[in-house]
């Protein structure tokens, strides 16, 4: 694909990282996603699937039927087992993310190599310990990737902007 007067490439940002300490601040170069990005990872890294664990039940007893007449399946969707796994898929997920994000910054490397990981899970885990072990805290880590969906996903209003401007050199 060709625009004239864009050269073809990823939106790059700063995102400036405030510690809430005395520490100077830490600027990364972030890079967006590209696409089919997330995609991928999902099929690398799947999202559990909540298994049947038994049926509804109606309060006074006896199975609850759906509009089929079949019973309604209860499945493990609720459960904290359940939840820590989707929470677990989702850091494994979500580091990977940043991980992509950073690539491009120079300043910011990780002693893991992918080609050395058995899977992409493992991957993510040994990324996520590295970081943790840097002293990035949840908050660190979740500020990070929001501004790496931010450069990925311009808001409606950059979106806007980026169309009057594309609008104005049509012209």
């Amino acid at each position: 694909m060709k625009i004239e007067g864009h050269e073809p490439g990823l939106a790059q940002d700063k995102i400036v990282l405030q510690r809430g300490d005395e520490r100077t601040p830490i600027t990364f170069l972030a890079t967006a996603l590209p696409m089919g990005f997330v995609e991928g990872i999902e099929a690398d890294i799947s999202s559990p699937v909540p298994r049947i664990i038994g049926f509804k039940k109606k309060i006074g007893g006896g199975m609850l039927l759906g509009p089929d007449r079949k019973p309604i399946e209860e499945t493990e969707i609720n459960t904290p087992a359940f939840k820590q796994k989707v929470e677990a898929a989702n850091l494994l997920q979500s580091t990977i993310m940043v991980t992509k994000g950073l690539e491009s910054d120079p300043a910011v490397s990780f002693d893991t190599n992918r080609e050395e990981c058995d899977s992409a899970a493992d991957y993510a885990t040994k990324i996520n310990k590295e970081m943790a072990d840097f002293g990035l805290s949840g908050g660190d880590f979740n500020y990070v990737l929001k501004e790496i969906l931010r450069i990925s996903n311009p808001s409606l209003k950059k979106m806007e902007a980026i169309r009057e401007g594309f609008l104005s050199e049509a012209e």
